[in-house]
């Protein structure tokens, strides 16, 4: 069966086991915070994907099974690692956003994405970056350079910033920087190519960069 949370969240401490077909309604986010093996979003086959408008995981997850997971709206890594493996289905990882929704990334603290990048719905996601104050090197995993006008608006409001890896990245909207500073070196650029984006920098959101 499945729930309908309206505007509430609900926090899953525990084991959490889907068995039946459907999507999950509600504009509440579904919190997980149970064990890194026990996040079965699709345990048997008749349960097909799982869709979801808003999840934020609170315990480092790996998942178990071989289907998709959409989340619409937005993912929220709290912290954690989310190990977004696919058991040799391609079908199986994790896609945010749709053809009419785009969605938004928040990474809080060192929250990261192992094993294969996030897939994306829609051409543009919005990207937050809070929290922690050990700085955090941030790989394509989360932020993809492919397609590399993903990223719409990106904020930067973490107290030691974040260090771009992998390759180069694109913002087509704006970029704020509130806290921290945003890195990145050669060969890794940042562009923002369009007439009438904005970089609006707060007190303390530098940018350092050794490249273009």
């Amino acid at each position: 069966g499945l729930f309908a949370f309206g505007t509430q969240n609900i926090t899953v401490g525990t084991s959490f086991t889907r068995n039946g077909a459907g999507t999950y309604s509600g504009t509440g986010t579904f919190i997980y915070a149970g064990g890194a093996a026990t996040f079965l979003h699709s345990s048997v086959a008749g349960a097909g994907v799982m869709t979801i408008n808003n999840l934020q995981f609170n315990s480092a997850t790996v998942f178990q099974n071989n289907v998709g997971l959409v989340v619409v709206n937005t993912l929220t890594l709290n912290g954690v690692v989310l190990t977004n493996q696919q058991g040799g289905n391609s079908g199986s990882l994790l896609t945010v956003g749709d053809a009419t929704t785009v969605p938004t990334i928040n990474v809080v603290g060192v929250g990261e994405v192992a094993a294969n990048p996030l897939l994306f719905g829609n051409a543009n996601a919005d990207f937050n970056f809070t929290g922690a104050t050990n700085p955090a090197a941030l790989s394509v995993n989360v932020w993809p350079s492919a397609p590399s006008t993903v990223a719409r608006n990106v904020t930067l409001n973490r107290a030691a910033g974040i260090v771009l890896l992998g390759a180069s990245r694109i913002i087509s909207n704006n970029l704020t920087l509130t806290a921290g500073t945003l890195t990145w070196d050669n060969p890794v650029d940042v562009s923002l190519p369009n007439a009438g984006q904005l970089i609006t920098r707060n007190f303390g959101g530098p940018l350092n960069n050794d490249s273009s």
